[in-house]
């Protein structure tokens, strides 16, 4: 189990990979809530809190990048900074960190890679597979 109170935010356009990461993160004991692209994304973070948010790059409506972009530039108004990791199979890490993004894993991934990168993140928690 873990000590995280606030869900992660996974927004991804494609069904299949959604239920992938959301399936992973509760085996790895976080709760998860989705957005199919940016602008779902900036209306999910402008109605809640999320410990990291985990963001596809390629998608309908506003990229990836466009909503990171954008929530960096919400951020200078409130000091805060949200945790983004890229989950992309289509843009290179340099791009992603350019934009604003914290981190980045590269598509296909395994419940292995997300277990790092949330430890890497989250290190107040502790995470076991099930």
């Amino acid at each position: 189990m873990t000590d995280v109170v606030s869900p992660v935010l996974v927004v991804e356009d494609n069904e299949s990979m959604r239920r992938l990461v959301t399936t992973q993160l509760k085996k790895l004991g976080y709760s998860a809530e989705v957005a199919t692209n940016g602008k779902e994304a900036l209306a999910k973070i402008d109605a809640g809190k999320y410990s990291i948010i985990l963001m596809d790059v390629q998608m309908p409506i506003m990229d990836g990048l466009e909503a990171t972009r954008a929530i960096r530039d919400r951020e200078k108004d409130t000091g805060e900074h949200a945790l983004i990791v890229a989950l992309t199979g289509h843009c290179s890490r340099t791009d992603c960190l350019a934009a604003g993004m914290d981190d980045f894993i590269a598509k296909p991934m395994n419940i292995a890679t997300l277990k790092k990168m949330m430890e890497l993140w989250l290190p107040q928690t502790k995470v076991s597979v099930q």
